[in-house]
């Protein structure tokens, strides 16, 4: 799907975009009943800790995952849009399902995805796939506009509790949580986030 000059302008000012495209709505119910199987097929892993989702069968991080998970990694509409936002030299780092059960989801502190990856320079795009709802009262994504834009990890604080789906978070004082923007998505839609 082309983006616009204005879509690849407002990710690099703002650090995030969310374009008009949606998933194709075959594709979108397979993926949720592929989600609905990653459950079920990973009984003793949080629903928020389903990593490296994108491998079949028994991951090294104890995850039962799905090919179809890769497979959505590689659509060609995601792959084209990332390679309009950050060049065409693209690969796929990891994939990570979140989901968050209704009134015991872990919580998720605020964070910089570059701090997890050791990829340098920090020219990176997170692409995130609404399955379900996302709504601020269910504990959407949130994310700072323009904070990407001076290319700098800031300190992360080692969390050691057992609640949170990221064991490091942001230092106090780092980013304004005032200044964020919630990142409200419908079934089908896509994000990208840079840093």
């Amino acid at each position: 799907m082309p983006l616009s000059e204005q879509d690849i302008q407002r990710y690099r000012h703002e650090g995030y975009l969310i374009p008009g495209y949606r998933l194709e709505p075959e594709l979108l119910q397979q993926l949720q009943q592929t989600l609905d199987q990653l459950i079920r097929d990973n009984p003793g892993v949080r629903p928020e800790k389903l990593v490296s989702a994108h491998i079949e069968g028994m991951n090294d991080e104890g995850v039962k995952g799905s090919q179809r998970f890769l497979e959505l990694a590689m659509h060609p509409p995601i792959v084209d849009m990332v390679e309009q936002l950050i060049g065409p030299d693209v690969i796929l780092w990891g994939c990570h399902v979140f989901c968050k059960p209704a009134g015991e989801g872990y919580e998720t502190p605020w964070h910089q995805d570059g701090h997890y990856w050791p990829i340098r320079p920090l020219a990176t795009c997170t692409v995130w796939v609404a399955l379900e709802p996302s709504t601020r009262d269910n504990g959407c994504l949130r994310v700072i506009p323009g904070s990407h834009r001076d290319h700098q990890l800031h300190p992360h604080l080692h969390e050691d509790r057992t609640d949170l789906t990221l064991t490091q978070r942001m230092a106090d004082g780092t980013f304004d949580a005032s200044q964020a923007a919630d990142l409200e998505l419908q079934p089908g839609p896509v994000s990208y986030t840079h840093l």
